[in-house]
């Protein structure tokens, strides 16, 4: 009940006018009512509208004038973005500026454009009669999904940083898993694999993967490489051709779903054997040098035999490997079993060299981060993990958003909600799917609780709470709902009905069935 009570507002009303400027005309502001005299051709007086929070929809006005009405919209995430458009022929251009006229009389009157955004700047030109312009709004724009997971410590930033998440998350989830609702707005692959694994914890919805799965796996191409985003001859990112597989490999072992892995094996399979045909007798793959010096030829301009990388490619092995045991193919089975056993051994001597973090630049994104913080956990530094959760989100949401932002950059946003003079980078995604990691890593580490069989129809506990004295959790499961709660030093957990728990606590492992169990 106290998660659901969260969900995002069908309809979201401003809450303030935070900039005017009267310019060519007369403007008169009283609260949320603005009443405009704009006889000049351009440049006419404006106003902002500020919603207070994030917002993925259709922005809504009521408009009241005896001759025609004529307005520009820009919109932005953040204050400062109304007023730096981006270059006209620029498509985000499109996406954030809209012109409209009206007809005379008293109108409801909704964009046709659906925009993530905050505020938005209305600018009235060449109007013959005085305008009268209220009852400003949002009919958000949401995915139809249950919100089933939770966590809640006793910290009150990583609260924040769940909320701010799952909130993210949501809005980003559309006609496909987009990755961001103001830019790109596009179906990248390798955005699809982080949000579906977040989801698994939030929402445990499917459908939307089965859908961009099957979107993507019609644009494969003719060589079995895996495009980095939907669409007919989108660009090939090495690692993203690697998160396709591994996607699939995710959603299995959440959902349990058999028929979907073996509809998406021989796609998977051939995006797997064009990475195994790049790769050299060694087992590992050598990405030639980028011509472009741009991350659109791998991600983070990596070149040479790079760790993380050829990391994901052994990923993806295993991943094949499964899908043909699941089918009973025996001969892509040993397939797959020689290539690995042959790019296993490379890939830990290449680890071995330098640790991974240390040898990519995986600190500057979030879902390079996330491996980053997966990989302490996995470790044995869960403290050290969970410090990096507090710096690098934390540091998110000091500038007053409550959506995350695209990138760990290490810089400071001053106050989003005021203008500022100082040169900033412009049009910055602050409501970027995949920055949501926590709300995998703090249910799936924290609480430790992952599947040890495809479905959860087996799973392990694992808890390490570090220095948190209290937490609740909730992961969803096609089983039901599994609950872990930890109060006065005592772990509560409800294994689901057709389900096993083992429980991991000072290197002994528990065993229980369906029901109610507490140990500490």
């Amino acid at each position: 009940a106290e998660s659901a009570a969260a969900s995002p507002a069908a309809f979201v009303h401003a809450v303030r006018i935070p900039e005017t400027d009267a310019k060519n005309g007369r403007l008169r502001i009283d609260g949320l009512k603005a009443t405009v005299s704009a006889p000049r051709l351009r440049e006419g007086p404006e106003f902002c509208v500020d919603f207070g929070e994030e917002c993925c929809g259709y922005f809504r006005m009521r408009i009241r004038s005896e001759k025609i009405v004529r307005f520009r919209l820009v919109y932005g995430e953040i204050l400062d973005e109304c007023f730096h458009e981006p270059p006209p022929e620029e498509p985000l251009h499109r996406m954030l500026v809209e012109t409209v006229s009206l007809q005379p009389g008293v109108q409801e009157w909704e964009s046709r454009m659906r925009v993530g955004f905050r505020f938005v700047r209305i600018e009235f030109l060449n109007c013959p009669a005085e305008v009268t312009a209220d009852n400003f709004h949002v009919r958000n724009s949401l995915y139809p999904v249950a919100y089933r997971g939770w966590f809640s410590c006793s910290d009150p930033e990583l609260n924040r940083i769940w909320t701010a998440g799952r909130k993210t998350l949501h809005l980003c989830m559309q006609e496909y898993w987009l990755d961001a609702i103001k830019r790109d707005r596009l179906l990248w692959v390798g955005d699809t694999r982080a949000e579906a694994l977040y989801n698994y914890y939030l929402f445990g919805d499917s459908d939307l993967f089965r859908f961009s799965m099957r979107s993507i796996a019609e644009c494969q191409y003719a060589d079995g490489a895996i495009g980095s985003a939907w669409g007919t001859g989108a660009s090939l990112l090495w690692d993203y051709n690697a998160w396709w597989v591994i996607a699939m490999h995710d959603y299995y072992w959440h959902t349990g779903d058999r028929e979907f892995l073996l509809e998406m094996k021989p796609y998977l399979c051939r995006a797997t054997d064009w990475m195994t045909e790049h790769s050299g007798k060694n087992g590992l793959i050598r990405v030639p040098p980028n011509p472009l010096g741009v991350w659109m030829v791998v991600l983070d301009n990596t070149s040479g035999e790079d760790p993380f990388l050829n990391e994901l490619y052994l990923r993806a092995l295993q991943a094949s490997r499964e899908a043909c045991a699941v089918a009973g193919d025996v001969e892509g089975v040993r397939r797959y079993e020689s290539q690995t056993a042959k790019t296993e051994p490379a890939v830990r001597a290449l680890l071995a060299e330098k640790p991974l973090k240390e040898k990519t630049t995986l600190y500057r994104h979030s879902t390079g981060l996330f491996e980053v913080i997966e990989t302490l956990f996995a470790e044995g530094d869960p403290a050290g993990a969970l410090a990096m959760i507090r710096k690098n989100w934390g540091n998110l949401l000091a500038c007053g958003a409550d959506t995350l932002y695209e990138g760990m950059y290490g810089r400071d946003y001053p106050d989003i909600a005021e203008r500022h003079t100082e040169s900033r980078e412009s049009h910055i995604s602050f409501c970027h799917g995949w920055t949501a990691g926590p709300c995998c890593l703090l249910p799936s580490e924290i609480a430790g609780i992952k599947p040890a069989e495809p479905g959860f129809r087996r799973f392990t506990v694992r808890p390490e709470p570090v220095d948190l004295t209290s937490f609740r959790t909730v992961v969803p499961t096609p089983h039901g709902d599994i609950a872990l709660v930890l109060e006065n030093s005592i772990y509560t957990l409800l294994v689901p009905a057709g389900t096993e728990a083992d429980v991991i606590r000072c290197g002994k492992t528990f065993h229980f069935g369906a029901g109610r169990h507490s140990f500490a």
